[in-house]
């Protein structure tokens, strides 16, 4: 420990505990988190605005945010997967769902 910081971990990875400063007490970051930096700093979440997604973040990698496939969304920003937009009752179909959005259920016209 140097004035309280932990040092010597490589890319992809963290300290938990900070008691003898060597790479040996490196652990991987944490699923969907990366740490593309040498040094002491802590692995970051993957984050990605509304309506954005990263699949390639995790490790040393923080990846690119991609928008959400068709059919899925994400609503917030942060570190989550776009999900599946939710199917609807009998006699409803489901309105605007994607991006960022997951729509709502409106009855059919007949």
């Amino acid at each position: 420990e140097v004035e309280g910081i932990c040092v010597g971990c490589p890319l992809g990875k963290q300290r938990d505990l900070c008691t003898v400063p060597t790479t040996v007490d490196c652990a991987a970051c944490p699923s969907r988190t990366f740490k593309a930096t040498l040094g002491a700093e802590r692995c970051m979440p993957c984050n990605c605005p509304q309506g954005e997604h990263s699949l390639d973040c995790g490790g040393p990698n923080g990846g690119e945010c991609e928008a959400c496939p068709d059919n899925t969304f994400k609503a917030d920003g942060g570190p989550g997967f776009c999900v599946e937009c939710a199917s609807c009752s009998a006699g409803f179909y489901r309105d605007g769902c994607g991006v960022s959005s997951g729509g709502s259920c409106k009855p059919c016209l007949n």
